[in-house]
Formats: C-alpha cells, sequence, structure tokens
C-alpha cells in the first residue's frame, strides 16, 4: 500500500470532523450546498476536506490491492481508520454510513444523500445501471466516476460520448492494481490489445467475481470456443462452473500469466493430482452413476499401471483435459463394460480396445503365442516334450472364455484398473457386473504363474502355470 495515510495525520482528521472547532486546516469543510457543483468539472475540491489531495488514488489502490468489498458499514472504516490515541470515548468516524456509502442504497432503489458522492448525482441520473451492479467495484460504486473519466462541462447539456474522455488503457487500471503479466507464458490478450484489461473485466461491475463481463466458462469461450466441441460424449467436471466457488477453467489456467504452458497454475501432472486424490461422485453420458477413483492413492500405492505413474503429463497417454468424443475424456475408445468383442483391423474407433493398443501390442491377444509373447499363458508339457501354450489374454477376450458369442469377450475393464490396484499386475480387488452386482477378485500371484478365485470362477481357484 502506496501512503494511505499517515496515521497521526489520520487520527488528526478524525477528530477535526467530530469537533470541527478543533481544527486548525486553513480549509473549510464544504457544505452540503457546496458539494451540489454546477459540473463534474468542478467535482475536485469536494473531496479536499479533511483528506490530502492524492487520497482517492491512495484509497482505491488500497482496496484494490488488498481485495476488499465496499459493504457501507461503519465496521468496514474502523478496521483501519479507529481513533486508538487517548483514553475516553472512541472517536469512531461513520464514515461509511455519513460521507463514504455506495453511491445507491442496497436495493439500488435510490442514491443516499452524502456530501462525496453528490458531486456525481449528475452521472447517477443517466448512468444508474453502472452504479448499482450486483459485485460493485469501488471506483463506481463510490462515484468516483473522475478516477476514469474526464467530463467536459458541456456532456450534461448534449449528452454527446465525445464530450467525456474515458482512460481505456491498462495503465489506467494499474494505477491501483498491480501488474498481472510478469511470468514468461503471458496470456495473449494482454499483449495484443491496449484495453485487455477492460475487455475482460467491466470496470464497473458485475454479476460474477472479479468483475468479469461473464462468468466462466462462457468469457473464455468468446475466444477459445473451438476448445469444446459439439460431439463431446464427457466433459471435464469443473469446466461448467456451476457457481461462483467453482472457478472453473480457473482452476487449472491462469488468466493473465504463468510460468508452464498452457498459462497453467502449475506442472501437469501435479495440477491433475492436486485435484484427483480423493474420490468424486459422478455420472456417465447415459445418466448412470460412476465413481472417479482417487487417482492418488493408486498411483502412488505398491502397484500401479507405469503410465499413469510415470507420464509427467496425464493427457499424454490417455486423457484429454477439456472435452472428450470418449467416456471418462480418454483419447480412443476403452471397454468400459464387462463383455466386449474383440475386433481387430476393423473401422477406425469401432474397436473398444484401441486406447490399450497405443501401448500394447496386438501380438498380446493373438492365439499363439511364444514364451517372450506374454507372462499371462498357460502352459502344459506333452509326453513328447513339447510345450503347448495357451495365451490367456486371448483367451478371455477374444475367444470369449470359450463362449460361442464374442461378444461376451471378457475386457480389460474387468480384471485390470487402469491407474493402480493393491493386487500385482494391477489386478482389481472388484468390479460391478451389470452396473448393479459387486464381484470379488482374489488374485495371488506365483512364480511361475498365479490363480483366481471367487470371481467368474464362482468358489473354483483357477491357476496357470509357465513352463520356461
Amino acid at each position: 500500500m502506496r501512503h494511505l495515510l499517515n496515521l497521526k495525520s489520520l487520527f488528526a482528521c478524525a477528530a477535526m470532523i467530530i469537533v470541527l472547532s478543533a481544527c486548525s486546516d486553513k480549509r473549510a469543510a464544504p457544505s452540503a450546498a457546496d458539494t451540489t457543483l454546477s459540473s463534474p468539472a468542478d467535482k475536485s475540491s469536494a473531496y479536499l476536506y479533511p483528506h490530502n489531495e492524492n487520497w482517492k488514488t491512495d484509497h482505491v489502490e488500497f482496496y484494490a490491492k488488498n481485495r476488499k468489498q465496499i459493504e457501507g458499514s461503519t465496521h468496514d472504516c474502523v478496521l483501519c481508520h479507529s481513533q486508538r490515541q487517548n483514553a475516553g470515548t472512541p472517536k469512531n468516524l461513520s464514515c461509511a454510513v455519513q460521507c463514504h456509502a455506495p453511491i445507491s442504497t442496497p436495493d439500488g432503489s435510490k442514491p443516499i444523500d452524502s456530501p462525496i458522492t453528490k458531486p456525481s448525482q449528475v452521472c447517477f441520473e443517466c448512468h444508474k445501471a453502472n452504479f448499482t451492479r450486483q459485485k460493485h467495484h469501488y471506483p463506481a460504486a463510490t462515484g468516483l466516476c473522475t478516477t476514469c473519466h474526464t467530463v467536459n462541462p458541456s456532456h450534461l447539456t448534449d449528452k454527446s460520448k465525445a464530450s467525456v474522455t474515458t482512460d481505456k488503457s491498462n495503465e489506467s487500471c494499474l494505477k491501483c492494481h498491480s501488474k498481472m503479466d510478469t511470468h514468461s507464458e503471458v496470456h495473449k490478450v494482454l499483449i495484443t490489445k491496449a484495453n485487455a484489461c477492460i475487455y475482460c473485466h467491466d470496470p464497473h461491475g458485475s454479476t460474477a467475481n472479479y468483475f468479469t463481463r461473464d462468468k466462466m466458462p462462457e468469457l473464455c469461450l468468446d475466444c477459445h470456443g473451438d476448445l469444446l466441441h459439439d460431439n463431446a460424449v464427457s466433459l471435464h467436471g469443473i469446466i461448467p462452473g456451476t457457481d461462483d466457488n467453482k472457478r472453473s477453467c480457473a482452476n487449472c489456467h491462469s488468466p493473465h500469466s504463468s510460468d508452464v504452458k498452457p498459462l497453467l497454475l502449475k506442472e501437469k501432472k501435479s495440477l491433475c493430482i492436486d485435484c484427483h486424490d480423493r474420490e468424486y461422485q459422478t455420472k456417465f453420458a447415459d445418466g448412470s452413476p460412476r465413481l472417479i477413483p482417487n487417482i492418488k492413492g493408486k498411483i502412488t500405492g505398491p502397484n500401479f499401471h507405469r503410465p499413469a505413474k510415470d507420464s509427467a503429463n496425464c493427457a499424454v497417454r490417455c486423457h484429454t483435459p477439456h472435452d472428450s468424443q470418449y467416456a471418462a475424456l480418454l483419447k480412443k475408445r476403452y471397454p468400459v463394460t464387462p463383455y466386449e468383442k474383440y475386433s481387430p483391423g476393423s473401422e477406425p474407433d469401432q474397436n473398444s480396445y484401441d486406447l490399450c493398443m497405443l501401448c500394447h501390442e496386438d501380438s498380446m491377444l493373438s492365439k499363439e503365442v511364444t514364451a517372450e509373447g506374454t507372462a499371462f499363458r498357460n502352459d502344459i508339457k506333452t509326453a513328447d516334450g513339447k510345450i503347448e501354450r495357451t495365451n490367456l489374454h486371448w483367451f478371455h477376450v477374444v475367444n470369449a472364455a470359450g463362449s460361442q458369442d464374442p461378444s461376451k469377450g471378457r475386457s480389460c475393464f474387468v480384471c485390470h484398473d487402469p491407474h493402480g490396484s493393491e493386487q500385482e499386475h494391477n489386478i482389481k480387488t472388484s468390479f460391478r457386473l451389470n452396473g448393479t452386482t459387486n464381484v470379488n477378485i482374489v488374485y495371488k500371484a506365483t512364480a511361475t504363474g498365479g490363480s483366481c478365485a471367487m470371481t467368474c470362477h464362482s468358489d473354483d481357484i483357477k491357476k496357470y502355470n509357465r513352463v520356461e
């Protein structure tokens, strides 16, 4: 805060207002009549007593930089302006009620007749909407129109816009607000537009926080509409910003500048994990319930899917950050039901295993398999010394576990958690069958294979063993 007021001078000023006879200032306090000025150009004299001549800029700057909000009560003022010297009755000024009240009553019904706002009553007559916004920008709410406007006296008669000069430059805002473009990556609008601040913010006030001209994401989509698609099946849950406490785009991006591309608040992996460190109950596009698990807990556990753990960016391998034409913001189709047909070589986007195949080889689902092809296989040594190998990925997925119906292929979703699990090889502890029945999976690994129990195999324990 730049020299708001010297405290000793302030206390003296407080006493001067309460007991005018003790005032030694050579300037006289303006009377109610004096403050009804002939034109806005004469307003400056009404603001001098009992403050120094720079009080407007200093006080507005204090409010802006300390994120204060005018409430129109004495309490707000005495936080800084209380008389703490001398014993006896506190000389707390009712400044917010008597002099510095907002230009209108809380419901915007009529202006308050107070010395500091009277000079702006001539403005109020025509520009009432700018004084009565739901969320007030301090200078506009208190009638300090000359902070940004220079008005020619002829404006009172000709009502012409040409007789009013408005400083719309970013520099005008920087008289009170700190620079927001100090990081290496700067929002393009701050570079390309000389009036970038009011391009996004309304200098009088708004219904939205931070006086933005619209709530997010609508404000951002005016320029960045290509980030969302009409055919999207899933939308990142933080984007809608359904109320003022959900900051929408600003949860991930800085609207001004950042040291991380593209204007992110922090490094990409941390940005995702810092939110996905808990469970979220939501819904799929069809309205069915969906539980987004604690991803951080999964990838920091003893058994994790390596791409989820090691990737510096969740969006590099599997997800898109804004929306997707696939479920769960995925980049490709992924089996999200227990049964999915495997269709290699099918038309693009028709194979539900496309996402997995971005990293995994098609050969892992081939019927014929070598000892190097997959560890999930069962080997039988025949009497003549040959080894017959069964690829258990092929058996479950492609062969549908022996079913005559290929659409009954057991999908990756049934057994594996794509982020991590308590069991080895990212084997789930359970899965939902038909969205209602919870089916447990108990998997135990051995040196040459493993076993599954209490799943599709009823109470049987199915074992597999490799012959190396």
